[in-house]
């Protein structure tokens, strides 16, 4: 499996994920029921959509990302970040009126105890600024990935104008409640709580799961849907059926950047031969492997190899 020739187009809201992990050896002298908690790690890593072109780049393909973030210190960390993962901040546009999205995660020992998000959802009035940028790339791609956290840079407009612009298989990874936004995309890959929300359904059976995704491709002219179940795995439904890949056993799974190594494997693998079916087998590996890792995380090809490998998956 080689993707080295394949070139791939990620847009979509960017953030940097912070990782703290602290003890506590005494309760605060002000509050008693407050722990002192000493830092002892902390790191940052790309996080949305530049964490789905770091998962990209990691398997070993070309990788453009087009995303807005601020003009702000931590705007110039994320630009320094993707330098060192080798991914070219050239297509990000900056401006001072944005927030750069900074999620940061407290540990106490290996348990979270919270998360602070300085973030701020771009209005409409971005779009403009959003398809410029897109109309001055080449079509040239052999995928486009939405990689869509609801933060405003992928809109009715945006989404609309890309599936429309490009010559090439758009996948999406959707958080917007209503999915007819993504209307004529080649396919989404929900989990089953975002495919809950958006069909207004309780999914407690795999008739029912198949029931309303036959619903949304015909409604909304999509090719197929991948549904990520956790535990129970990944469901793939196009107008073939239904089909059900279990999931891999992993003991305290840690499920935060799971789904960009998902559908990043998704994506690479169905450009290579449009086979969703193996795409799918592909991606549901993949995903076994970010969860048994702490934090936001990529996925390598020789990672992808090694565990299709041990679980007798023919690549």
């Amino acid at each position: 499996m080689n993707f080295s020739k394949l070139k791939i187009l990620v847009i979509g809201d960017v953030m940097i994920d912070s990782f703290i992990y602290t003890e506590s050896y005494r309760m605060s002298p002000e509050d008693s029921s407050v722990p002192v908690l000493t830092p002892n790690q902390k790191f940052f890593t790309l996080g949305g959509a530049a964490n789905v072109a770091a998962n990209l780049k990691n398997l070993g393909a070309n990788v453009d990302l087009v995303s807005i973030i601020g003009s702000d210190i931590f705007g110039q960390s994320f630009l320094n970040m993707l330098k060192v993962k080798g991914i070219s901040p050239k297509k990000i546009l900056e401006s001072n009126l944005v927030k750069t999205t900074l999620k940061e995660r407290v540990f106490l020992n290996t348990k979270q105890i919270y998360r602070l998000d300085y973030e701020q959802n771009l209005n409409d009035s971005f779009s403009k600024l959003i398809i410029k940028q897109i109309k001055k790339i080449s079509k040239d791609y052999d995928s486009v990935i939405l990689s869509d956290y609801n933060k405003g840079v992928l809109n009715k407009d945006t989404i609309s104008f890309i599936i429309k612009y490009f010559d090439c298989p758009v996948i999406v990874d959707p958080k917007k409640n209503d999915f007819s936004i993504y209307q004529n995309a080649t396919a989404l890959t929900p989990n089953l709580t975002e495919l809950e929300k958006a069909t207004s359904s309780s999914l407690r059976s795999n008739k029912s799961i198949e029931k309303v995704c036959n619903s949304l491709l015909h409604d909304f002219n999509l090719k197929f849907i991948v549904l990520t179940r956790g535990e129970k795995g990944i469901s793939l439904i196009s107008k073939d059926g239904i089909k059900h890949i279990k999931a891999f056993p992993i003991e305290k799974p840690d499920v935060t950047g799971a789904g960009d190594s998902v559908i990043s494997t998704l994506t690479l693998t169905y450009a290579l031969d449009r086979d969703e079916v193996f795409a799918t087998k592909i991606a549901n590996l993949a995903g076994s492997i970010s969860v048994s890792k702490t934090g936001t995380s990529t996925v390598s090809i020789n990672e992808l190899l090694e565990k299709a490998k041990r679980n007798k998956v023919k690549i």
